[in-house]
Order: C-alpha cells, then structure tokens, then sequence
C-alpha cells in the first residue's frame, strides 16, 4: 500500500497585482513561502485605492524543475462605481447624443 504525497513545502510564491483600469496605482508584488500544509498565505493590505475597479492577480511557483501559474482577480468594494477618470470609455451602451469620443487624446481607449 502506498502512503499519500506530501504537501510541498519551502516553495516560494509570488503574487503580482495588476489594475484593469485608469487611475489605479499598481500593488507591488508579495511573496510567501508554503509551510507544512503545503499552503502560502499572505496579507494584501489594501485601503481602498480603486472601489470597483479589477485587479488580476497572477501566482507563480517553481518547485521540482516545474514553473507554475495560475491567474485571477478581485474587485475591491465591487458594489460602488469607480472615480470619475479624464480617461474613460463610453462604452457600448451610451447613448448616441452623449459621451462624445471618450477616451484619452479622443482615441476611445485609455493609455
């Protein structure tokens, strides 16, 4: 009979941040070793920079000659709207006698 595999332990996890929107200040990256569980836990701390604007998070680890990622995001306060922004989009559902190009340097799309 064979015993289960053992949680991975010592390997270091790196999370990076990265805003999906205008005006919101980049998270700088954290990292974490897992302990005995195999689990690496971290403390974000976040005072509230982007209300209702998504943040992707991506995960990487290396352990056994493997690179590994895995990638997500959250939305801080996802129930308010976000700051009003010089560089903003229409988007599809505005309507045509408003909203004008939108967009930074008229292009439609931010930077």
């Amino acid at each position: 009979m064979q015993s289960p595999p053992k949680p991975a332990q010592g390997v270091n996890v790196v999370v990076t941040f990265q805003a999906v929107g205008p005006g919101v200040p980049n998270f700088p990256p954290l990292s974490a070793q897992t302990g005995a569980d195999g689990i690496a836990a971290l403390t974000m701390p976040i005072n509230d920079p982007a209300s209702g604007v998504p943040v992707e998070v991506l995960v990487s680890a290396s352990y056994a000659g493997g690179s590994y990622v895995a990638q997500t995001f959250f939305t801080p306060n996802p129930g308010t709207s976000a700051s009003p922004s010089a560089c903003a989009s229409p988007g599809p559902g505005t309507p045509p006698t408003g909203g004008g190009p939108g967009g930074c340097n008229g292009g439609g799309k931010g930077p």
